[in-house]
């Protein structure tokens, strides 16, 4: 049967008489010879007998009293080390055969537990480099950031990383010229034969660029209103100007030779941009205008051919046109992208008036995407190696979506949205065969890739300029250096900047 408390306290009692007989120390003549000292260390050992007897009778009451079921076990990682828990009365016995010392030193986080002491570092292997041929192997199947982090490894990561063609075009990737072009604002950008045509002050300038120094040469194409617009086609320049004109002017190798040749004018506001379509023989130009109409010229006889106005054209003007090789992508003002196809055909499943036996009506709408609710200010048909197999549209919110345009079919989805792509509205896309370059109001021009598999990882580079860039134009053509491209940018303020690209951005 369990002891009452009065059987527990006299048990309790008698172990600390025993124990203080036991442990009780030196005498009051011992401590007193040894003098304070020795006073104190009596009081300590008076008290840690105490203690231990007070722990071993209570030890004792609960063996007696049946409940050591209670005691602390040995938890599972211990037991498979080797290790047991200690519930004796004061401390591991010395003559019990349970508790044998430890044959090695164990450590418990690199403490020993036998000594106490720490266990010595055992001190790091070399790594030794992979061979340069595996270096040169492994190294252009990574982009520029990566290049860029794997350059501070060591001195032959260092020389590898530098040679390789497209961290070096990232790398050297920067403005080279940057000057004064215009009074006021750059509306558009082109490059033809090593020279670069910017539209300002109500005309054309011509400036050459085979020293990169960006020498003017003409003035052209003057007109009563802004130039809004301005794209080479087939060795023609084409502007478009706020009233609503296109004009073809020629391009011959002495620009102070450039000569009107003809008009079309058929829009009466301003014109927003231009898109160039070529399929075989066709030759068709796209102008878009604040007159809510979107326009086809025939560049073989210089006239309409047809014309395009979206049924809710009143809720929004025609800001943005592009173009692949089967669809049409035109953006408005309420930030809707209308679809259409290029040719004469049509893709919907459903019953309409392209089901007559007529056959389908041309440019019949065919589906409408939705890139939120503000101003669609740019639009740009691209993909990995010119496959132009994506959409890309900017908003006036700053955001760019990226698109998958369907072979077959109209499901259109959207692979990715770039929220954040500028602070302020995006003004211009372009893309080359390996990258998507955006420019905005916000004075930042960021450069995506197009290969990558995650486009949270995309981003690569990112420029900083002083105003607003409102135009970008990439000019390919080895006229200015062989093999070499380069990115034009205008901004508000009228200045023009050269950015050298390389062959791989």
């Amino acid at each position: 049967s369990e002891l009452d408390e009065e059987e527990v306290e006299a048990m309790v009692k008698e172990a600390e008489e025993e124990a203080k007989a036991k442990f009780g120390g030196p005498s009051m003549m011992d401590m007193a010879k040894s003098g304070a000292k020795g006073m104190l260390k009596g009081a300590k050992a008076a008290a840690a007998g105490a203690k231990h007897g007070v722990h071993s009778a209570k030890m004792a009451a609960k063996r007696t009293g049946g409940s050591t079921e209670k005691l602390l076990q040995t938890p599972n990682w211990a037991r498979d080390c080797g290790f047991k828990r200690c519930n004796c009365d004061y401390g591991v016995p010395d003559d019990n055969p349970d508790f044998v010392p430890l044959a090695i030193n164990r450590f418990a986080g690199g403490i020993c537990i036998n000594t106490g002491e720490c266990e010595p570092i055992t001190p790091p292997k070399a790594v030794l480099q992979p061979p340069v041929d595996v270096l040169r192997g492994a190294l252009p199947f990574l982009n520029p950031r990566s290049l860029a982090k794997a350059k501070r490894v060591g001195r032959l990561w260092n020389v590898e990383v530098a040679a390789q063609p497209h961290y070096d075009d990232m790398h050297r990737c920067d403005v080279m010229v940057q000057r004064v072009a215009h009074s006021k604002r750059i509306w558009n950008i082109m490059e033809y034969k090593g020279r670069c045509y910017t539209s300002g002050d109500n005309s054309i300038k011509v400036w050459d660029m085979t020293n990169l120094a960006a020498t003017p040469l003409h003035t052209c194409a003057r007109d009563t209103s802004p130039v809004s617009c301005c794209v080479e086609i087939e060795s023609y320049m084409y502007t478009g100007s706020a009233n609503g004109a296109v004009r073809e002017w020629s391009l011959p190798h002495n620009v102070k030779k450039i000569s009107f040749r003809s008009n079309m004018w058929e829009h009466n506001k301003n014109l927003n941009d231009m898109a160039h379509w070529r399929m075989g023989s066709k030759s068709h130009l796209f102008t878009v205008s604040d007159d809510r109409s979107c326009r086809v010229w025939d560049l073989e006889v210089h006239a309409c051919v047809g014309i395009i106005e979206p049924k809710d054209r009143k809720s929004g003007t025609l800001r943005s046109v592009a173009c692949s090789d089967d669809m049409l992508f035109i953006g408005s003002s309420n930030g809707q992208i209308y679809v259409y196809l290029t040719e004469r055909a049509c893709r919907r499943p459903d019953r309409h008036v392209c089901r007559l036996p007529a056959g389908p009506l041309p440019y019949c709408l065919q589906t409408t995407l939705t890139h939120g609710e503000e101003v669609i200010s740019a639009l740009e048909v691209g993909g990995y190696h010119h496959s132009d197999d994506l959409l890309f549209s900017g908003s006036y919110d700053g955001s760019v979506y990226v698109w998958a345009l369907p072979e077959e079919g109209l499901e259109i989805e959207i692979l990715h949205k770039f929220e954040t792509a500028h602070a302020l509205a995006v003004t211009s896309l372009v893309s080359s065969w390996a990258h998507l370059v955006t420019a905005g109001d916000d004075g930042k021009v960021v450069f995506y890739n197009l290969y990558s598999d995650d486009w949270d990882d995309a981003k690569e580079k990112q420029l900083q300029f002083e105003g607003r860039i409102k135009c970008l134009h990439i000019g390919d053509e080895d006229d200015i250096e062989q093999d070499v491209a380069y990115l034009f940018c205008g901004t508000n303020r009228g200045e023009l900047a050269v950015v050298r690209l390389g062959a791989y951005v």
